[in-house]
């Protein structure tokens, strides 16, 4: 009697066998997508450092414009100031403007007319406030603040302070 007769011959692969390993693959390929999409989010991208940028640039024009147009400059503390500036809002009184730093490290946060505290900065390592005076006038002030989320971390404002009283 022969053998191989009776035993089913094995050509291919069982429906079974086929669902089993397609299944098998699509949960590898979707561990491998999610892993590349997580990787792709946790790399900074050149967009963010841009905003950040042009997001301190503004910051920074600001406050050159508060300082340019102060009638009144007062040094809070080594990392306070307060200026009073024009009427801005249309009142018909001027509005007083603090910039002070939260801690060291903190960020940069500004308040209007003795409303609340704004974040304008979010990181900032260190600010330093500079003031030059002659005649106990306030002539100049520079501000130094080293921001580590740019790509040069040191960033300066400096102002003369036109319209203090007696300044002329």
């Amino acid at each position: 009697m022969n053998r191989s007769v009776c035993q089913p011959s094995r050509r291919g692969f069982t429906y079974i066998e086929l669902a089993l390993s397609l299944t098998i693959s699509s949960i590898l390929l979707l561990g491998l997508t999610s892993v590349i999409l997580i990787g792709s989010r946790a790399i900074p991208t050149g967009t963010e450092q841009i905003h950040t940028e042009a997001s301190v640039g503004e910051v920074f024009a600001l406050m050159t414009e508060d300082l340019e147009l102060a009638t009144n400059f007062t040094l809070q503390s080594p990392r306070s100031f307060t200026v009073i500036v024009p009427d801005r809002d249309g009142d018909s009184l001027p509005e007083q403007i603090r910039y002070a730093m939260t801690a060291v490290p903190g960020s940069l946060n500004v308040k209007w007319n003795n409303g609340a505290w704004t974040v304008v900065i979010d990181r900032v390592d260190e600010m330093d406030i500079r003031v030059i005076q002659s005649d106990d006038k306030i002539l100049w002030v520079g501000i130094d603040l080293v921001i580590p989320d740019l790509v040069n971390p040191t960033q300066a404002v400096q102002a003369e302070l036109f319209n203090l009283p007696g300044r002329n």
